[in-house]
């Protein structure tokens, strides 16, 4: 997704869906940090079930201290009214591109729709600057639609393989 425009303009591709989700979100007081701690944000990634293969926690966190420190990552928490962590995200800064990595929700910050508001407030504060937002695409419908639903748009990354079936060796002619 190009930031370059304004936000006011970046809305304009926001689904009613998309819309409808950042404004449920919005009423439910729900705060947004950007500094929480690389241990906050392991202890809540590692509390929630998942349905795919996630990294061991010490090599995570080996990445996650060196990210920060270097101010490569920033780590971002939804809190609840009741100040409770409910979602957090991952986002990486390289030149010219930010790169959404390990989002997670649990039951109510799904409910509540806290990524929703969370990807809208990032959007607010890079709208406008020479950078993409790369969602890094998924394979499940429903986060597919999720990144659809502000504007995003589909870029698919070719993978060239060397295929070299070893039934062959011996048998073609030379």
């Amino acid at each position: 997704m190009n930031l370059i425009d304004s936000y006011e303009k970046l809305t304009l591709g926001f689904s009613k869906n998309a819309r409808r989700n950042i404004d449920k979100a919005s009423k439910l007081n729900l705060r947004i940090f950007s500094d929480i701690t690389a241990d906050v944000f392991l202890t809540f990634y590692f509390s929630i079930e998942k349905h795919f293969l996630s990294p061991k926690q010490p090599v995570l966190e080996k990445l996650l201290k060196r990210g920060i420190s270097e101010k490569a990552l920033t780590l971002y928490g939804v809190y609840s009214e009741k100040d409770e962590l409910i979602a957090g995200l991952c986002i990486l800064h390289t030149s010219g591109r930010i790169t959404y990595l390990l989002p997670v929700s649990n039951s109510e910050g799904k409910n509540s729709s806290a990524m929703f508001l969370l990807i809208d407030s990032i959007l607010q504060k890079e709208a406008g600057k020479e950078k993409i937002l790369d969602f890094e695409g998924s394979r499940i419908e429903g986060v597919a639609r999720l990144y659809r639903g502000f504007g995003a748009k589909f870029h698919p990354y070719y993978i060239l393989k060397r295929f070299r079936p070893s039934f062959f060796i011996g048998k073609l002619p030379k």
